[in-house]
């Protein structure tokens, strides 16, 4: 979230001084005549200042109290963190100012059973009370095991939480927005902030959005719902405090496509959690910064020392790792972040979070978001990967096949493990729905000449009911030199939504430059969209060839269309099928993607 404003409401209260005006009146002397004469009336007295205004509050915090219409005429309750009170009562537009001259932040307020919070050090702020930031506070205190409204009647006990704190649980929470925001039209950004952001309860913007979402509160789990007009969203939270974690467990319905998502991430409210996400960030900060200064003369030599240098990603060693960085940065402006923090060992100085990497090229802008280690070096903490043997992917997505590749329409999970050449001799999979054996495909070729052996497994259309998201499945690699290793991967957001490429339509086609056009899904927010094509040198099925990967570019998540260039060899060989992968992904794991097949000759 971002800092609090200072500016107020549109419809804060406004203080009005009241003047007095006295009217003076001159009595007229009655003059005599002649010499002498009578005693002239005595001078009026100088009429009596007007009172004195009193003096405005020297700090003050006012806000919007709406939960889809105003909160009007309602009692709003501060408490104070040495549990000292200040009240006020809305307007008919919901408005309230609080005098908080004496009191000391950090604060909590109250409106019927809604609460809010307060942060600013300097008593002053804007603060709106709503279900959502209800929700923020109240999730603040139960991943820690603790009562909101326990503090809120002694916060002394049980303090406030800090801006920091507050900031890292909203940040939790907010993907869970994303199918309301925006949606029929609501004017409302991706980087609002529920607590400061001054707002008018009259049914738009922020207001539009509370009038999509209801909050309800069961003994164990809070259930959030959003009525998005065509899609509604229901959400299940969990608390899990041991670990300060938030469990989200969602069902997205349009019509006959239903996606399911669930998510698990730390919500970071101890101070060693906080130094540890603020510590990653930096390091993510100062790493875009190089990016962004070389962009297209980028090299090794200039992130190197951002790297653990015992580094491990997807079987690849740091400088094998660093190569493909290198390619793939080059001309890119970057930004990266901590999006979850996933697990945190404070003595081993280690961290595992997912990050969000942001890219911009020709003015489009592509999410992606990775599960990366780090390690802690000094005051440092660098990139250590992802610790794996092998590049392991698990999708549950809505899958089209086109072209000559066919049969395969429906939601399916698709599995790919990619070693490096020779490591691994095997793969297999287990799990609680059925997983077909591995078949090795070609051989993928990398930037460097890093060689990837690549086995895949499909489990064609699923039928209901599906398998829930988070449901594990383990694959267990079969080491060439001997001995097994077995990673867990919780399977990503389900959906049945499926898209299709409408342009081109041929199944033969020539190397060269290829416009390709697709359709969007509807049911999920799309933060990324991607098109590439993967080249093969034999039969796509068979281990005998190779593959070589081309993306388009970064594409912005509406893109409908892209360009994509079929090579005519791979790895000094000539090209024979090419497939056109055209994928959606959304901010909880969503994932459509179409396949489209093709031969291709000069």
């Amino acid at each position: 979230m971002r800092e609090a404003t200072r500016s107020p409401s549109p419809k804060s209260l406004r203080l009005a001084l009241l003047f007095s005006l006295a009217l003076a009146g001159t009595l007229a002397a009655c003059g005599g005549g002649g010499g002498g004469g009578g005693d002239s009336a005595a001078p009026a007295p100088a009429p009596a200042p007007a009172p004195s205004p009193a003096p405005a509050p020297s700090a003050t915090v006012s806000g919007t109290a709406a939960s889809g219409a105003p909160l009007a005429n309602q009692l709003v309750t501060l408490k104070d963190s040495a549990n000292k009170t200040a009240t006020a009562t809305t307007s008919v537009s919901g408005n309230f100012t609080l005098d908080t001259s004496s009191l000391a932040p950090p604060f909590l307020l109250q409106v019927g059973n809604l609460l809010s919070a307060s942060t600013d050090a300097n008593r002053s702020a804007t603060v709106n009370v709503t279900p959502l930031t209800d929700l923020v506070v109240r999730s603040y205190y139960k991943v820690q095991g603790q009562s909101a409204d326990g503090s809120f009647a002694n916060p002394v006990s049980v303090p406030a939480p800090t801006r920091r704190q507050l900031q890292s649980v909203g940040d939790t929470l907010f993907p869970l927005l994303q199918l309301a925001i925006g949606a029929n039209g609501s004017p409302v950004g991706k980087t609002f902030d529920l607590f400061s952001m001054p707002f008018r309860a009259d049914g738009s913007g922020t207001d539009k959005l509370l009038d999509h979402t209801r909050v309800s509160y069961g003994t164990v789990n809070v259930v959030l719902v959003l009525d998005a007009g065509a899609a509604t969203q229901t959400t299940a939270l969990s608390f899990l405090t041991a670990t300060s974690s938030i469990t989200a467990s969602s069902t997205t319905t349009n019509g006959t496509v239903t996606t399911t998502a669930s998510s698990t991430s730390v919500a970071a409210v101890s101070n060693a959690q906080i130094a540890a996400v603020d510590g990653i960030n930096a390091t993510l900060s100062a790493f875009a910064s190089v990016v962004n200064s070389k962009s297209s003369t980028l090299t090794a030599s200039d992130i190197v020392s951002f790297f653990d240098p015992n580094l491990l990603n997807e079987g690849l060693n740091r400088d094998q790792f660093l190569a493909g960085v290198v390619q793939q940065f080059q001309g890119l402006s970057v930004a990266l972040s901590v999006d979850k923090l996933l697990a945190l060992d404070p003595g081993a100085g280690t961290a595992q979070v997912q990050l969000k990497f942001v890219a911009t090229q020709n003015g489009q802008t592509q999410i992606e978001r990775n599960t990366f280690n780090f390690r802690l070096s000094g005051s440092n903490w660098l990139l250590a990967g992802d610790g794996r043997i092998a590049s392991l992917s698990v999708q549950a997505e809505g899958r089209s096949n086109q072209g000559t590749f066919t049969g395969m329409n429906g939601p399916a999970v698709n599995l790919d493990v990619r070693p490096v050449h020779g490591a691994v001799a095997s793969v297999t999979a287990t799990a609680s729905f059925g997983i077909p054996a591995f078949t090795q495909g070609a051989t993928d070729v990398r930037p460097g000449g890093v060689q990837l052996d690549a086995f895949f497994s499909n489990t064609g259309p699923l039928a209901p009911p599906l398998p829930a998201a988070g449901t594990p499945v383990t694959i267990t690699l079969q080491k060439t030199a001997g001995g097994s290793v077995a990673y867990t991967l919780p399977l990503n957001a389900f959906t049945t939504e499926l898209i299709h490429v409408s342009s081109p339509t041929a199944t033969s086609l020539r190397f060269g430059t290829v416009t390709v056009s697709w359709n969007q899904p509807t049911t999920y927010s799309v933060e990324r969209t991607q098109l590439s094509v993967i080249v093969f040198t034999d039969d796509p099925s068979l281990s005998t060839g190779f593959q070589c990967v081309d993306d388009g570019g970064v594409l912005a998540p509406t893109a409908t269309s892209g360009t994509v260039n079929i090579a005519s060899t791979c790895n000094g060989q000539p090209v024979r099928f090419a497939n056109i992968n055209v994928s959606t992904n959304g901010p909880n794991g969503e994932r459509s993607q179409v396949i489209y097949q093709v031969t291709a000759g000069p």
